[in-house]
């Protein structure tokens, strides 16, 4: 009886190196380049089949050839494009696998390029430094390797901010949006708590880098999305910045809530008045965050939320007074849908 096949790709680090197509066994070793006529394939099985290839290994601690990278970046928005719903959530099993090896092959490979003994995470490099430290003659050596991947996961953070901007469809702002909470639940941003993290960033291996994912570009862009006319859509922007906004970031937000609040008077639509009380949740659950550290002043944060709550019932009373006196002008001008959906 014939013994199967397994295909594979090679585990050259470079595909100048390393061309041919080769049986070793029952190995079939593929060049990493061979994979991408398969992310453009008409058929979507078949893209499927070569972003599985592309991203998956047997050893989750080898580290990705500058070819594979090179594809990813190439492939990646078509295949965050496309109109149906179960590839686009096959795309994102495969995004989580390939945040498992990022953060395994990068841990391996700060091991050997990080001093003896040291423990420490260490702060994400900038784009300056990295264009310096790309600079270096050895480019197979682990530093350089290393970096690769740091460019490539800086690349994905721009590309998923490029997906989030409010003329893309529906299907790239979901799949941006979906993508982005892998990046948050893998580990690399610290400020998320570990009991959220996912399973496989709950385990032995951990990020040698950390990185604070959301700055104000994915902060501005999430909130604008918290109004979307998609349910979906709202609701995983909001985890998100629930996830990742920082205690600093409240004035900005405080900001947004009130240009949110305008809208929703000014429109009355239903999404907006969803949008507003996901954006109080939001801010709610910031005071909730900073009670909780033993670093934080308590009783500002539990005044905070006190006023919170108050300028919502407020808002409500207001409400009611204007309709005693005019029940069309508050029909009109002062739905109320919104305020008691953030109380809820």
């Amino acid at each position: 009886m014939p013994v199967p096949l397994s295909v594979r790709d090679t585990d050259h680090a470079d595909h100048h190196q390393y061309s041919a197509i080769e049986i070793h066994g029952n190995e079939v070793l593929l060049p990493d380049w061979s994979f991408g006529q398969l992310l453009c394939h008409p058929e979507g099985d078949v893209r499927l089949s070569g972003l599985a290839l592309v991203v998956h290994s047997a050893a989750r601690t080898r580290p990705f050839t500058k070819t594979t990278f090179r594809l990813l970046k190439y492939h990646l928005s078509q295949l965050h494009g496309d109109t149906d719903a179960n590839f686009r959530g096959e795309v994102l099993t495969y995004t989580q696998r390939l945040f498992d090896r990022l953060r395994a092959s990068t841990a391996s490979l700060a091991k050997v390029t990080a001093p003896r003994g040291s423990k420490e995470r260490t702060e994400f490099p900038s784009a300056k430094e990295m264009n310096k430290k790309g600079l270096g003659p050895d480019q197979n050596s682990s530093d350089k390797i290393l970096l690769d991947h740091l460019e490539f996961i800086a690349w994905y953070l721009r590309f998923l901010k490029g997906e989030l901007r409010p003329t893309s469809t529906y299907q790239r702002h979901i799949t941006a949006l979906k993508s982005l909470l892998i990046v948050m639940k893998s580990g690399l941003d610290p400020s998320v708590p570990w009991h959220i993290l996912s399973k496989q960033a709950q385990g032995d291996l951990n990020w040698a880098h950390k990185l604070h994912v959301l700055d104000s570009g994915f902060t501005r862009l999430l909130q604008d999305l918290m109004l979307d006319p998609f349910d979906d859509v709202r609701g995983a922007a909001a985890l998100i910045l629930t996830l990742g906004i920082r205690s600093d970031a409240n004035e900005g937000f405080s900001r947004f809530l009130s240009r949110a609040e305008k809208s929703m008077l000014n429109t009355g639509r239903a999404d907006h008045a969803d949008g507003v009380a996901r954006a109080y949740s939001v801010q709610f659950q910031e005071c909730t965050k900073q009670l909780a550290d033993s670093s934080s002043n308590g009783p500002v944060g539990t005044d905070f939320k006190i006023s919170v709550f108050n300028r919502l019932v407020s808002q409500l009373e207001d409400t009611i007074a204007i309709a005693q006196a005019d029940l069309s002008i508050a029909v009109n001008g002062r739905p109320v849908h919104g305020t008691f959906a953030a109380l809820r």
